[in-house]
This record gives C-alpha cells, structure tokens and sequence, in this order.
C-alpha cells in the first residue's frame, strides 16, 4: 500500500466514532444522539442490522428520535412523513431521503463514520402537493 494510500485510511479510521451501545439499542428500537454538533438517528432493524441516518426530519426538521418505528417503516410523528428503514429512502412523500452515515458495531459499541469537515449531514426538503 503507497503512503498516500495509507494515509486515506488513518483519516478515515480516525473519523468512526463511538456513539452508543449495543446495550442500549435493542433489535426493532431506535435512538437519537448527539454527534459533533448534529443528531444522528440509530436504528437497529428486526434482522439485527444497525443504520444511521441524520436525526431531523427533512421536510420541517423535526427530530426522528421520538418516531415511530414498525418493522422497517419509520415515520416521524410530525406530519407523518415515512422512511424505508433500511435505506433511509422516502416512501410518502416519495423522492425525499434522509442522510446516511455508514455504521458498524465494534464489539459493543456503536460507531458512525463522520464525513470530512465541511460535507453536509442533513438533507431538507420541502413538500409539494400536486394539484388534483
């Protein structure tokens, strides 16, 4: 592996970070926490797989911590707007997203990796209602 190619890693290996523990996320629950300034949304799926995604929704910035999640449908108890779980895609209204941190479990803990500095975390949509 060349320097340059070393370095890259060392950056991004420095950039996981420790969020939580698996302790404390049960398959099928979700939790919200406070990361470098922003809120980050963990979701622990049924089929054990973990996701991270930005902890506002995009349509008012509403937090998701409190949002209700079944099987793999999130859906933030603000207007009601719903997430695929699994991949953060819109599915009512369709076309929106949520930002995606990649995830792993490091033994018990939780980490996400950070973007670099200065890469969005969050995405924002406003909603449109087609005429009928």
């Amino acid at each position: 592996m060349s320097d340059e190619n070393e370095t890259a890693t060392r950056q991004e290996e420095d950039r996981w970070v420790t969020v939580a523990s698996m302790e404390d996320l049960w398959e099928g629950d979700l939790q919200a926490v406070a990361v470098d300034g922003e809120e980050v949304l963990l979701v622990h799926l049924e089929s054990g797989e973990l996701r991270a995604y930005q902890g506002t929704c995009p349509h008012q910035e509403r937090t998701l911590g409190d949002s209700d999640l079944d099987g793999d449908l999130l859906v933030c108890t603000g207007h009601h707007w719903e997430f695929d779980a699994r991949t953060g895609n819109g599915l009512n209204p369709m076309g929106c997203k949520l930002f995606t941190y990649p995830v792993r479990a490091d033994g018990e803990d939780i980490q996400i990796l950070l973007p670099p500095p200065g890469t969005p975390r969050h995405y924002r949509y406003t909603a449109t209602l087609e005429p009928r």
